[in-house]
């Protein structure tokens, strides 16, 4: 019976470690989220030095000096030509009707007051001299926004696009149709790409590369915007089964297979048949542990939290940072935070690290070296007695 269930140990593992990316009901998304958005807290990304790229912003001291929103098409022209030192220029707003200061739209809409149609034609609508400018400068980026509620063909491609392997298609977000600029601009730009964020999450997390909108695949705004600063005219994408790529199932077989080593090495098979003995008493003191992370974490929120919000938050934030500290990772640092105003907080970190990462992980040390050693004297025995 118990060889039966050491056999089954394995499997049994390997399936409970499947489960997350399995995801049933989506149990584990909010987990996944919550301790991403977290993290991001703790440690956020640094800005790059000496960014290359410039972000032209329509805030209030803009509209205060050049008047509400949208601004006349001529007026945006104007910022194309002086931008024609950059690489390339990308706008992520959809002109998708013509400007309403525009001597076309004027014209019909005065159409009885003879004079001033016939002073109108003598300008040039502010659509084509946004065109042109878009069009002189060779580089400018127009974003479209997909959605579900239009049914139509999404873009003219700027592109080309070869596929090797499986049809993307069925991995990439789908729509039925794509909201568009002006065709005249479409033609007039260097690149078009979608502006969706990938979700209806308000909160932005990652950005698709590619969409399928009414069985077209299109490329992000971001990508389309650097296809046009390098130059390059072509997507390639790699699918599973493209030369060289095995599918995903067939892939992580593979990987498993190098578990068969355990079975072919005698003295490896004794310490992994050691390792799942000790499993029982290594989860008792990982229970054991949590409850110490809870209870310190517990502690560190009612104490620290107005503070140093940044760690201590929520339990959830100070949770994560107890396991960082448990790592011995920066710990310093963090206790620095927050010692100017409790001064005693050293014995508090100092405690912490005593319990859990000192007498737990001696614990966990002492539990697999006695099974080790039981193991070992058992089969010590065993070849007595067969002598």
């Amino acid at each position: 019976m118990k060889n039966i269930q050491k056999k089954l140990l394995l499997p049994l593992a390997i399936l409970i470690g499947m489960i997350p990316l399995a995801n049933p009901l989506n149990i584990f998304d909010d987990l996944r989220l919550f301790a991403f958005d977290t993290l991001q807290q703790i440690s956020p990304r640094e800005p790059i030095e000496n960014d290359p790229i410039l972000i032209i912003d329509i805030d209030d001291k803009s509209l205060s000096h050049l008047g509400q929103w949208p601004w006349p098409r001529d007026l945006l022209s104007k910022l194309v030509e002086s931008t024609e030192l950059a690489l390339t220029t990308s706008f992520d707003i959809v002109f998708g009707e013509r400007d309403r200061t525009g001597s076309d739209v004027l014209t019909e809409q005065y159409s009885t007051n003879l004079n001033l149609v016939e002073e109108l034609k003598k300008i040039k609508p502010n659509d084509e001299v946004f065109a042109e400018s878009m069009e002189s400068h060779t580089t400018v980026v127009l974003g479209s926004a997909p959605n579900n509620k239009l049914v139509n063909e999404a873009i003219n491609p700027k592109f080309g696009l070869i596929i090797q392997g499986d049809s993307p298609k069925q991995f990439l977000p789908n729509y039925t149709g794509m909201q568009n600029n002006l065709p005249s601009l479409m033609d007039s730009a260097a690149g078009i790409g979608s502006m969706s964020i990938g979700g209806e999450s308000s909160v932005v997390r990652s950005l698709p590369t590619f969409e399928v909108v009414n069985g077209q695949i299109v490329p992000s705004l971001m990508l389309e915007t650097l296809r046009v600063a390098i130059g390059a005219s072509t997507y390639q994408i790699k699918s599973s089964n493209a030369s060289g790529e095995l599918a995903f199932g067939a892939r992580l077989l593979r990987i498993v297979r190098v578990l068969r080593i355990i079975t072919v090495v005698p003295a490896l098979k004794k310490i992994v048949d050691a390792l799942f003995e000790t499993l029982p008493r290594v989860g008792f003191v990982a229970l054991l542990m949590f409850i110490f992370i809870y209870i310190w974490a517990a502690i560190g929120t009612l104490v620290f939290g107005t503070t140093d919000p940044e760690h201590w938050g929520n339990i959830g934030l100070a949770m994560l940072t107890l396991a960082q500290v448990a790592t011995y990772d920066d710990w310093a640092a963090i206790m620095k935070d927050i010692i100017e105003v409790f001064p005693w907080v050293w014995l508090y970190f100092i405690s912490f690290i005593l319990l859990n990462a000192v007498i737990m992980l001696n614990m966990v040390i002492g539990i697999i070296v006695d099974v080790m050693s039981q193991k070992s004297s058992s089969g010590q025995l065993n070849a007595d007695e067969n002598q």
